[in-house]
């Protein structure tokens, strides 16, 4: 198909160092939920790299690939998976001779992290998200904090958001010390059979929560910067950190370098698009992301602590995700990485 050819367009073949119109600084995550659309899911990955990213990220890959085919692909093109949200019950699939419920389908929404009386598909939610996690490698868990519904108020929201997050971060310590385990201890069933196989040296996802803005999401819990640092700082965990997107930090609060700069000791993640519209973060648009990228740099983003630690050992710098609406084809959308 014509879009497709759009996808698979040529051009020069850069690297993270030769996008002239950025920093050198700056590593890049492709999001192909939203990006390289023009090709089905698992051939996104493999466009991304051929345009230049070594990582991608994604909100909701539950219903596009198994945890599996999404993760072969990725070690084929020795790319990393840098983000998944937590994912929405799509439908249930139940047995039609009793109609119990047998499985769910998982995929896109706003969540269930504050929402009063859905604990048990919140932890489901997560538990989900955490496996899709471990088999793709992924370096954060987005979870996702929900709206607030008819007869509750936003604190109680909060405070239930804070409860789960909290849940969430034990379950995800109880999962590591599960797999250290394994890996320390590999378990031998006999000795005419070989070992079983053994958790392999990623660590596990952390955890980001992200304010986003009540113009695209009316009534989204945690929509305000200063609630989701309040949030975090409360919960104190090593495992939590703020997803930055500086697309609804504009829209919901505006004043971006002061609120970056507030924002980044307890930033894990950055993303990136125009106000108005969602696009390519280039002008014409409210935000001048040349010094969007200016600040990040001078102020320590990239190589800031905590450090992430690569599933094989060594420091892996921080990463600013690309999530935008191509405003026609992804690739000719790319023009923007030489033009901020």
């Amino acid at each position: 198909e014509s879009s497709a050819g759009h996808a698979h367009g040529t051009g020069p073949m850069e690297s993270d160092g030769d996008w002239r119109g950025l920093t050198e600084a700056a590593p890049l995550a492709a999001n192909i939920g939203w990006m390289f659309r023009e090709v089905p899911f698992l051939e996104r990955t493999r466009l991304a790299k051929a345009h230049g990213f070594a990582r991608v990220e994604v909100a909701f890959p539950y219903e596009e690939a198994s945890g599996e085919s999404f993760a072969r692909v990725l070690r084929d093109e020795q790319v990393e998976c840098v983000l998944i949200n937590t994912p929405t019950v799509q439908h249930t699939c139940t047995d039609t001779a009793d109609n119990e419920v047998t499985g769910v389908v998982w995929g896109g929404g706003v969540g269930y992290g504050g929402i009063v009386g859905e604990e048990d598909v919140f932890l489901s939610s997560f538990n989900a998200a955490l496996e899709y996690a471990y088999s793709v490698e992924s370096r954060f868990i987005h979870v996702m904090s929900g709206v607030v519904p008819k007869g509750s108020t936003l604190g109680e929201c909060i405070a239930q958001f804070e409860k789960n997050l909290n849940v969430a971060l034990d379950v995800l310590d109880a999962q590591r010390v599960a797999r250290k385990n394994a890996r320390e201890h590999p378990v031998v069933e006999s000795e005419a059979l070989p070992r079983r196989p053994t958790a392999g040296t990623y660590e596990g996802p952390l955890l980001v929560v992200e304010p986003i803005n009540r113009h695209d999401v009316p009534g989204y819990v945690l929509h305000d910067i200063d609630e989701a640092l309040q949030l975090i700082s409360r919960i104190d965990r090593p495992s939590l950190g703020l997803l930055l997107d500086v697309y609804h930090l504009q829209r919901q609060r505006g004043n971006l370098v002061y609120n970056i700069q507030r924002a980044l000791p307890s930033v894990f993640h950055v993303q990136v698009s125009q106000v108005p519209g969602r696009h390519e973060p280039m002008p014409p648009g409210e935000i001048d992301f040349a010094f969007v990228f200016e600040v990040l740099e001078k102020e320590g983003y990239y190589e800031k602590k905590p450090q992430y630690q690569g599933a094989h050992g060594g420091f892996k710098r921080r990463v600013v995700g690309c999530e935008y609406h191509p405003r026609g084809g992804t690739v000719e959308g790319l023009v923007w990485r030489k033009r901020v």
